[in-house]
């Protein structure tokens, strides 16, 4: 049983408390003023959604009050003894426009379970109902008590069939037909495909394919050994082949050392041929070469040092007929620039410009003075006329009496005076004018005068030292010229010294060849009997050698042949594996169709009898529903129809549709009867569907059940709703805005309201 429910920002609701009771539980208001808001957080406390939340009629972010960040719902209900409380909330993320979502599940304030998923899952199991039973079953949605009745026998059919659960039978049976005809066009697509002859004649090739890779196999391995042994003997042979050539290699080469060094022997006597060089000759001829290169060093030394002086003094030489020239130049720089101040002075002195230039400033001055002094006077003249109004009756400067033609006269004084004062600023200003360009003038002068002193200044240091160069020059030119002779003299002693040098080392040389080739001599014909003696020592034969290598050659032609052979089984082999696995593949496939093919037909089989058992369970299931909600309308009529005209109630099934039908003594069609009667026919099979459907449960929701219905009808719905539910269903909740149904005999009734103009909160008052 649901005890109490509490709504934080949820739709209109601020801030709503209401606790329930056993029985049935009025909501009553107008439209919009928040009640079916309230069974929707019931639901959405339960399972997470509502109706309108499901079908996407409202999203998330539209459940939060408007101007308000979160919404929150709290439901608590009494369950086999034990409380329990479900939480969810909702919020908007800051800065984003996303919604997120919790939830919590509490029992005896014990959390138990958290998360919108877990927690939902939790209460299903728990109440043993979910979603989409309890919004079949218990939630009658607004406007729809009386709906199954107002709609024809086969819709009615298709609604109650989705509402029991009966069409999921139907679309099983749907779904079997399509699987049939599919399982059926993919048999008989495969049997096109498929050929029992092929299969047969590809096992038989497989067959022939195998014993061919078993007979190659057997050749291969014998090939194998025979290379084995082969590969060994030609090692042993490389062995000999190796060891034997290495022989050979040293024999031909002391062969050629000795052919080399008897070459050599013979050349080297041919030039020593006639000649017999002497260490003590030698020895003379260095101390000779020794003495002259000595000499040579210092003739050398004493032309370097005079090559210095020479360098040095033309360098000097050099630099002071480049200051002459400079200094040439400065003097010829210097003439022009006294002759260019004497044409710029004109006659007059740099002071007496300088005491123009001031004079001229002061003019200027006072001139700048003077046409401030007229600009004030014109400014005040003009101020004056603006100051002469039409109708001034009093003079603004003097404040005496002024008539119409008094202003008049004093305005003509006014335009004479300035037209004077104008005349006399416009001349000023060209008198200024005149006097600014002069002053430039005069300014330009006296830099350019200023320019020219200073370079006549620097030419005239430039030109100082021309008489003393043209002296000194010519000095320096005589020491250079006698250095340029002393210079000639020592270069004639170092080439004197060169060739007496040159001359002894060229002695020295070829006496020192001729002693080296007699020591080479000796050497090579020492090397050519140590030579001689390890050919002797080798015993290296050429005919053992050839026949060696003779016989590695067969082993090599016999391991080729031997390899070659090999190959050719190997790519035997391989084609006729290549083909086996061909011949397996197609196999494998043909015998996969079959395997497919007999699988296929058996699920055919199988798929028709489950489309008729289907069919039949449907049939006996519907049977079994309807019997037993039939049961339950004929237990609930009496309480909620108590006269005595009508007394039975039941639903009638056939393939056409389902009808609801009254017994008077017959039965009829619900049709006939009044707006009260269905009324109570529309109750009793909501009651019905709820006991039967969800009896763990026991509670109804019913959102506006007075729609369509007249004054007698809601009066018999109030009665019924008052006295007779409550004995039928353990807890009910209803929404309406129909004052009618008020009763003193309600469980709980709240009265909400709420000012839409304003959009405002919902309020509640506990009747």
């Amino acid at each position: 049983m649901l005890t109490c429910i509490l709504l934080e920002n949820w739709r209109s609701h601020e801030k709503t408390e209401l606790r329930f009771r056993k029985g049935t539980n009025l909501l009553v208001g107008i439209m919009g003023s928040g009640k079916s808001s309230v069974l929707d957080a019931i639901s959405f406390a339960l399972f997470g959604t509502f109706p309108a939340l499901e079908h996407r009629k409202l999203s998330l972010d539209e459940l939060i009050r408007h101007e308000k960040d979160f919404a929150k719902i709290s439901l608590s209900f009494d369950w086999k003894g034990e409380s329990y409380e479900i939480i969810r909330r909702i919020s908007m993320e800051p800065g984003k426009r996303r919604v997120a979502s919790d939830a919590e599940m509490r029992k005896a304030g014990k959390l138990v379970e958290k998360g919108q998923t877990a927690v939902t899952k939790y209460a299903e199991q728990l109440l043993q109902v979910d979603y989409d039973l309890f919004s079949r079953a218990i939630y009658s949605e607004q406007n729809n008590i009386d709906y199954f009745l107002n709609i024809d026998p086969a819709k009615r059919k298709q609604e109650l069939d989705t509402l029991l659960g009966l069409d999921r039978f139907e679309a099983a049976r749907g779904n079997a037909v399509t699987l049939i005809n599919r399982t059926r066009s993919g048999r008989k697509a495969l049997e096109e495909k498929f050929s029992r002859q092929k299969l047969d004649e590809i096992r038989k090739k497989e067959q022939d394919s195998l014993s061919k890779c078993a007979s190659l196999e057997n050749s291969k391995k014998e090939l194998s050994e025979s290379a084995s042994k082969t590969a060994v003997l030609y090692a042993q042979s490389n062995s000999a082949f190796v060891e034997m050539s290495s022989r050979k290699a040293k024999a031909d080469a002391l062969r050629d050392a000795i052919s080399r060094a008897k070459g050599a022997i013979g050349q080297l006597k041919e030039e020593l041929a006639g000649k017999e060089p002497g260490e003590q000759v030698f020895a003379q001829l260095m101390e000779k070469k020794a003495a002259a290169e000595k000499s040579l060093a210092g003739a050398s030394a004493a032309l370097l040092e005079v090559q210095e002086k020479q360098n040095s003094l033309s360098k000097e030489a050099g630099a002071a007929e480049s200051r002459l020239e400079a200094a040439k130049l400065a003097a010829a720089e210097l003439d022009a620039a006294r002759k260019e101040l004497e044409r710029t002075l004109a006659g007059k002195t740099p002071e007496g410009f300088s005491a123009q230039k001031q004079d001229a400033e002061k003019e200027n001055l006072a001139l700048s003075s003077s046409c401030q002094s007229l600009s004030n006077e014109i400014r005040k003249l003009e101020e004056g006329m603006r100051s002469m109004k039409p109708g001034l009756s009093q003079c603004p400067v003097c404040r005496c009496s002024l008539t119409p033609e008094g202003i008049i006269h004093v305005l003509d004084e006014y335009k004479q005076e300035m037209a004077r004062k104008k005349e006399e600023l416009r001349l000023a200003t060209l008198q200024k004018e005149e006097k600014t360009r002069a002053l430039a003038q005069y300014e330009s002068t006296l830099r350019k005068i200023d320019m020219m002193l200073q370079k006549q200044k620097m030419l005239e240091k430039g030109a100082a030292p021309l008489d003393e160069l043209s002296k000194q020059i010519p000095r320096m030119q005589e020491e250079a010229a006698r250095a340029a002779a002393l210079a000639q003299s020592r270069r004639q002693d170092v080439e004197k010294a060169t060739s007496a040098f040159q001359q002894l080392a060229l002695e020295c040389k070829t006496l020192e060849d001729l002693l080296s080739k007699k020591n080479r001599l000796a050497q090579v014909e020492s090397a050519l009997n140590k030579s001689e003696g390890e050919l002797v020592a080798l015993k290296f034969s050429e005919s053992e050698f050839e026949a060696v290598r003779k016989d590695l050659e067969d082993k090599r032609l016999q391991a080729g042949k031997l390899s070659s052979e090999l190959k050719s089984i190997e790519a035997q082999l391989k084609d006729a594996r290549e083909f086996l696995a061909l011949a397996g593949s197609e196999r494998s496939e043909l015998e996969a169709m079959d395997n497919s093919i007999t699988k296929l037909l058996k699920l055919e089989e199988e798929l028709s009898i489950y489309k008729n058992v289907l069919l039949e369970t449907q049939a006996a299931l519907r049977r079994e529903v309807i019997d037993a909600i039939n049961t339950a309308m004929n237990g609930i009529w009496p309480m909620v129809y108590p006269y005595g005209d009508y007394k039975g109630l039941r639903m009638s099934a056939d393939e056409k549709g389902y009808e609801f039908q009254i017994y008077d003594g017959s039965w009829r069609a619900s049709e006939l009867a009044s707006g009260g009667e269905r009324a109570s026919i529309a109750l009793t099979f909501r009651i019905a569907l709820a006991t039967v459907l969800t009896p763990n449960m026991s509670i109804l929701v019913l959102d506006e059940p007075t729609h369509n219905l007249d004054k007698e009808a809601v009066a018999v719905l109030a009665h019924a709703l008052q006295y007779n539910l409550p004995e039928l269903v353990e807890q009910s909740f209803v929404i309406t805005h129909e004052e009618g149904l008020m009763g003193s005999e309600f469980a709980s009734t709240y009265r909400m309201a709420r000012d839409k103009e304003a959009n405002g909160a919902t309020k509640v008052e506990e009747m």
